[in-house]
C-alpha cells in the first residue's frame, strides 16, 4: 500500500484524535485531551502485524458503540479520517451525530448497501440532505482500508471528497447545498446512531484511529528522481531506469515523472544504467518552505545512502556510495 504524507503541519487543525490504545477501563482518550468517550461494549485488540497501530477496536453489530458528551465534529470545513476493517454489508452508522434524518442537523458516517461507506450532511430540511456521497470502492472485504472525508465548507463544486486507501485522488465528489452554521442535533456516537429512536442501526467491524479536523486535509506522496553526476534526470518505468521527459527540478517534473516505490532502487538496477555510483544522487521534492531539515530511512544493500542529507534548494537529496 501506497504510504501517503500530510501536505503541512495540521495539528493545529485537530479537534479529536482516538487511537484506540486503552487495554482496559471504559474511557475512550482522546489524544489531543478534550473529547474523550465512554466505551459501551466493544474490544481492544492487539494486532502488529496489521501494519496499522498497534491496538484496534471491534463492534460486535449488536450493542457496542462509543458514546460522548459533545458533537466533536465541526460545523463547516472539516475532515474525517479512520480506518475500518468489516465483511458485512448490513447498514450501520460508524460515526454519527445527526441520528442520520434529514430533518435533523450533523454529519454520518455509515455503511452502506452496496459494501462501502457513504456520508450525509443533514441541513434541518425534511427529505433533503444537505450532502449525501456514496463510494465507489468497496470496503467490506475483510481488509483494513483507511477512508478520509473533507470539505472546504463552501458550496463549491466537488468541495466535499471521499477518499479510500488513494488520500490524493478522491474516490468520489460532491457539491452540498447550503454552508453550515447550526450545531449537530446529537452528541457523537461511535457505531451507532445518535437518534435515541430505534432502530439503533449498530455497525459490525473494527475501526482505528479516528481523526477529526476543522479544516480540509491533503496528503501527498513522495516522489523520487535519479539524477547522475552530469545534472541528468531518470525516473523508474517499471523496473527499468529511463531519462526522465522533463529535465527541469521543479514541483511539476516530480509530479508527472517522478517514482513513489523507492525499494526498486538497488544496486544492480543502478549499476545497469550507471558505469558506477559516482555522484549518483536520489531526489525527494518538498513544497514546505518551511521545512529546515529532511529525514529519511533507506535501506539498499549492499550499500547505503551518507547519512547525511543535503537540502538544495526545495530538493532533498541522498548521496549513494559504495560501502
Amino acid at each position: 500500500m501506497a504510504k501517503y504524507y500530510p501536505k503541512k503541519d495540521y495539528l493545529a487543525s485537530l479537534v479529536a484524535d482516538y487511537k484506540f490504545n486503552e487495554t482496559s477501563g471504559t474511557v475512550c482518550l482522546d489524544s489531543k485531551g478534550t473529547y474523550n468517550g465512554t466505551y459501551i461494549g466493544t474490544t481492544n485488540v492487539t494486532d502488529i502485524a496489521q501494519g496499522i497501530s498497534n491496538t484496534y477496536r471491534t463492534f460486535n453489530g449488536t450493542n457496542e458503540y462509543i458514546t460522548f458528551s459533545n458533537q466533536v465534529i465541526p460545523i463547516g470545513k472539516k475532515s474525517i479520517k479512520f480506518k475500518i476493517k468489516t465483511t458485512t454489508t448490513s447498514f450501520g452508522f460508524i460515526i454519527n451525530n445527526s441520528g442520520g434524518a434529514t430533518a435533523n442537523y450533523g454529519f454520518s458516517f455509515a455503511i452502506n448497501d452496496s459494501k462501502g461507506v457513504y456520508v450525509n450532511i443533514s441541513k434541518g430540511t425534511p427529505g433533503t440532505y444537505n450532502l449525501l456521497l456514496s463510494s465507489n470502492k468497496t470496503v467490506c472485504d475483510g481488509e483494513w482500508h483507511t477512508v478520509l472525508f473533507t470539505w472546504d465548507g463552501t458550496t463549491s463544486t466537488n468541495s466535499a471528497k471521499i477518499y479510500i486507501d488513494d488520500l490524493i485522488n478522491e474516490d468520489v465528489a460532491g457539491t452540498p447545498l447550503v454552508i453550515e452554521t447550526t450545531n449537530a442535533s446529537y452528541n457523537l456516537f461511535v457505531g451507532k446512531t445518535g437518534n435515541p429512536s430505534p432502530p439503533p442501526y449498530f455497525f459490525n467491524g473494527s475501526l482505528d484511529e479516528i481523526e477529526i479536523y476543522n479544516e480540509a486535509i491533503e496528503f501527498t506522496a513522495n516522489k523520487y528522481l535519479i539524477q547522475d553526476k552530469n545534472n541528468n534526470l531518470y525516473t523508474l518505468n517499471e523496473s527499468n531506469l529511463v531519462q526522465a521527459s522533463l529535465q527541469t527540478l521543479d514541483e511539476n517534473n516530480f509530479n508527472s515523472n517522478g517514482f513513489s516505490d523507492i525499494s526498486k532502487i538497488t544496486k544492480d538496477l543502478l549499476l545497469s544504467k550507471f558505469e558506477n555510483l559516482e555522484g549518483i544522487k536520489l531526489l525527494v521534492y518538498t513544497d514546505d518552505l518551511e521545512k529546515k531539515e529532511c529525514e529519511m530511512i533507506y535501506n539498499c544493500e549492499p550499500f547505503r545512502p551518507i547519512d547525511n542529507l543535503k537540502k538544495n534548494g526545495y530538493i532533498c537529496n541522498i548521496l549513494f556510495r559504495e560501502v
